[in-house]
C-alpha cells in the first residue's frame, strides 16, 4: 500500500483510513480497487476481488488481486513464532524488514526482489495481510497432493524459494511441479518474469539450475550465483550441499543435463559424503 503514491495512485492511498486495519469495513471499497499494474496480462482468474478467508474458510473481506509477490529468501518465516526474522531470512523482503542496499551483498543485479504468482495456484493481493487469514489453493485437484493444506497469512504477499528446513530443504524454481501457495508460479510458457534489485525485469527459465535459483533468491546467503550475471564464484557449506544432493540428485540429473553431467553430480555427492 505504501507504494501507491509512487504508482500514480495517491487518491487510493489517501482514501484508506490507516488508523484502521486494511480489512476493516470502512476500507473495503478501496481495498477492492483494481490496479492493472499489479496484474499480469497473461494470468487467468484475475477478474473480481479475492475473498480472504480464515483457517476455517470464513470470509474476512474482499481484496483486490495481485499477481506479483515479494521474495523472503530461502526459509519460510511464517513457520516461526519469533517476531524478529532478521537472523532467519536471507531475502530482501519480510515483515518489519529494514534491508538497505548495502545489505544486498550478493549484488542488486544478482538478487530477485519480486516475482509472479497466479490465481491458478492461489490468491494474492497488494492490499495487506489480515490477522488470522489463511491462503488456500484454488485448484487443489490439479496439483494434489502437493497443494492441499492452507498456508499462513503472510503468503498473501510473500513467497520463498527454498531450501527451507521446514520443507526438507526442497527448492522451488519458477513453475515447479512441486507447487505450493508460497512459491513463484506463472502461466508463461517456459518460465516467469522477475524484478531484480537493480530495477531490471528478466524472464527466468523454469529449467534454471536449482542451485542458481537458490542463489539469486538470497541477498547474502550460502548459495551464490555462478555464471548467471557475471559472478563466477561459489560459496557453499559441505553440509548444505550434501542435504541438497540427497533431496534432489535424481531430479537434478534431468534438469541440469545441459549444464552439469550426471557423472559429475554423482562424483561430487560421493566426495562430499565421504
Amino acid at each position: 500500500m505504501m507504494l501507491l503514491p509512487f504508482l500514480e495512485q495517491t487518491n487510493v492511498y489517501q482514501g484508506f483510513n490507516q488508523n484502521l486495519p486494511c480489512w476493516d469495513a470502512v476500507n473495503q471499497p478501496l481495498a477492492q480497487t483494481v490496479l492493472p499494474g499489479f496484474l499480469c496480462p497473461s494470468a487467468t482468474g484475475t477478474m473480481g476481488p479475492a475473498t480472504i478467508r480464515d483457517r476455517s474458510g470464513t470470509a474476512i473481506g474482499l481484496f483486490s488481486r495481485s499477481t506479483y509477490v515479494a521474495n523472503v529468501g530461502h526459509e519460510e518465516p511464517w513457520s516461526y513464532t519469533v517476531t524478529d526474522h532478521a537472523n532467519i531470512l536471507n531475502g530482501p523482503f519480510y515483515r518489519n524488514s529494514r534491508i538497505e542496499t548495502r545489505d544486498v551483498t550478493d549484488g542488486l543485479s544478482n538478487t530477485v526482489f519480486l516475482g509472479e504468482h497466479i490465481p491458478l495456484v492461489s490468491d494474492k493481493t497488494w492490499v495487506g495481510v489480515p490477522v488470522g487469514a489463511s491462503v488456500f489453493a484454488n485448484n487443489p485437484a490439479r496439483f494434489a497432493p502437493l497443494v492441499i493444506e492452507p498456508d499462513e497469512a503472510a503468503t498473501l504477499v510473500l513467497v520463498h524459494s527454498g531450501p527451507s528446513a521446514e520443507e526438507g530443504f526442497i527448492i522451488h524454481p519458477p513453475n515447479d511441479p512441486q507447487v505450493h501457495v508460497c512459491q513463484m508460479y506463472s502461466q508463461h510458457p517456459g518460465g516467469a518474469h522477475f524484478l531484480l534489485g537493480d530495477g531490471w525485469v528478466r524472464f527466468v527459465s523454469e529449467n534454471i539450475s536449482m542451485i542458481v535459483w537458490a542463489a539469486v533468491s538470497s541477498r547474502n546467503g550460502v548459495f551464490r550465483p555462478c555464471g548467471l550475471v557475471g559472478d563466477h564464484s561459489t560459496r557453499f557449506t559441505a553440509r548444505t550441499i550434501i542435504i541438497f544432493f540427497e533431496k534432489h540428485l535424481s531430479f537434478l540429473c534431468n534438469r541440469l543435463s545441459d549444464e552439469i553431467s550426471c557423472d559429475i553430480l554423482l562424483r561430487l555427492n560421493l566426495i562430499l559424503s565421504s
